[in-house]
């Protein structure tokens, strides 16, 4: 950044820059979205006004070092509602993800009739798209199961818990309900109690579920299985989950069961079932059913034309290795690493903003190299992303420049850069949804930015199951 000690002039010609940059980025963001045809496409950056003046030259170098930035990160796959979109996805992840194949876990207490049906309920409804909506094949399979009859409704809640009759005016429907019986009755926390569960009375026995979130970002969710006597309620089990995916309470062959969708906290995204019975110890009866990537499928979307067969083939040979590293674990999915390609690691800086490496290259094929750092960050509340910053390389032997504002785009997961023939490729990988992703390399050249390659990666998937996983209180 410039320092205090710089002329006037200078800082109102920067101020003028920045003003600039300012209304060219406005510009590009009311401006249509690039087509998913990705043919090349040119961002026009800033040029230098005054070469010979070493001053502008780094100023000018900073914001074209900004609008490259943007161009990586504020990219043409992100639509108007800030998410990354691309309907096709969808139906190729349903072409390769493969035959229903159920897997029954051995000398476990939930039936394999339940397990059975709850896997091809989730093998149904895998993606977000076939997951959502009206026609939801895992809902549809609940209902059946009694899904929607186990949770306690308003007017029942007046009926069976007559002290909040007195507040019906506080009263709008059957959550505000929860929460004063919740206070009434239970005499506990009555603002994180999210649901009530009525379980059929047999045997002159009357038992319910109270649900409670925990608070905070952390999504867990704990669960009491009550049995009532009167008006006081005795403990009989307590159990919890990260997982509070659509969360009720189904009969399967005279028996209760709490399930929920399984929630993958690298994603964001639901990848299996939880299932609890309400019948029996359940910090040990339970099963978890995961859906989970055996290996990755790629298919071209894009192929820029006329490169030089050379170099088409280099650039092939490249992609095919990338494909056989990208395997379930590594870069992609669960716990996933951040990747490197010919970044050359800078010892020189050794920590920025608490990031112990730093690395340099010239990103626009201009002779100019950046500084970049990179991490991968998985916050409670959105799904892992790519923590990316790139600082200004000095001309003149000044310090580096204190780095731009950290991008975090939810979405991006990888970003890499690879060297062939003399030229800079751009390499990014893109979360969509579930366990699919979309593979995209640029080419950038001063001020023009190429699509060279994109590809739609989805997997195939196996079921696998782990009984007694409990998640503890």
């Amino acid at each position: 950044m410039r320092k205090n000690s710089k002329k006037a002039g200078v800082e109102i010609l920067f101020i003028i820059l920045a003003g600039l940059l300012f209304f060219h980025i406005a510009d590009k963001e009311k401006s249509a979205k690039l087509p998913l045809q990705l043919e090349e496409k040119e961002f026009v950056l800033q040029k230098d006004m005054q070469e010979n003046n070493s001053e502008i030259d780094n100023i000018q170098f900073y914001q074209n070092t900004i609008f490259l930035r943007d161009v990586l990160f504020l990219d043409s796959l992100i639509d108007e509602t800030g998410t990354l979109s691309f309907s096709g996805l969808y139906d190729y992840s349903e072409e390769v993800k493969g035959e229903f194949s159920p897997v029954l876990p051995e000398d476990c207490s939930i039936p394999e009739g339940l397990v059975t049906v709850m896997e091809e309920a989730f093998y149904n409804s895998a993606n977000a798209k076939t997951r959502d909506g009206d026609n939801c094949f895992y809902d549809k399979t609940i209902k059946e199961f009694g899904g929607d009859d186990f949770k306690l409704k308003l007017e029942d809640a007046y009926e069976l818990f007559p002290r909040i009759s007195e507040y019906r005016e506080q009263i709008e429907n059957e959550y505000d309900a929860y929460s004063w019986i919740a206070e009434l009755y239970l005499e506990r926390d009555s603002k994180n109690c999210i649901d009530i569960f009525h379980l059929d009375s047999t045997g002159g026995q009357d038992y319910y579920v109270f649900s409670y979130q925990s608070g905070g970002t952390s999504r867990a969710i704990y669960l009491y299985l009550m049995e009532r006597i009167g008006d006081e309620f005795v403990e009989v089990d307590i159990f919890g989950t990260t997982s509070y995916g659509r969360g009720t309470v189904i009969k399967y062959d005279e028996k209760f069961y709490y399930v929920a969708l399984e929630m993958n906290d690298y994603l964001k995204d639901y990848d299996g079932v939880q299932i609890y019975s309400l019948n029996e110890d359940v910090q040990k009866n339970n099963l978890s059913i995961r859906y989970l990537p055996e290996k990755y499928v790629w298919s071209a979307l894009y192929q820029l034309d006329g490169i030089e067969d050379g170099i088409k083939e280099e650039l092939d040979l490249y992609v095919e290795k990338i494909k056989e590293e990208f395997t379930p674990g590594t870069y992609l999915g669960d716990g996933m690493h951040v990747y490197y390609g010919d970044e050359t690691k800078e010892p020189s800086v050794e920590s920025v903003r608490g990031r112990d490496n730093a690395y340099l290259v010239d990103i626009a094929n201009c002779g100019r190299p950046v500084y970049i750092c990179k991490q991968l960050t998985c916050p409670n509340c959105c799904k892992q992303y790519l923590n990316f910053m790139i600082f200004s390389y000095p001309l003149y032997g000044e310090s580096i420049e204190e780095p731009s504002e950290d991008i975090n785009i939810e979405g991006v997961v990888q970003t890499w850069f690879k060297e062939i023939r003399g030229k800079v490729y751009t390499c990014q990988i893109y979360h969509s949804s579930d366990y699919n992703y979309i593979f995209r390399m640029l080419l950038l050249e001063d001020d023009k930015v190429t699509v060279v390659r994109t590809e739609m990666i989805a997997p195939q998937r196996k079921f696998t199951t782990e009984h007694g996983f409990y998640w503890g209180m």
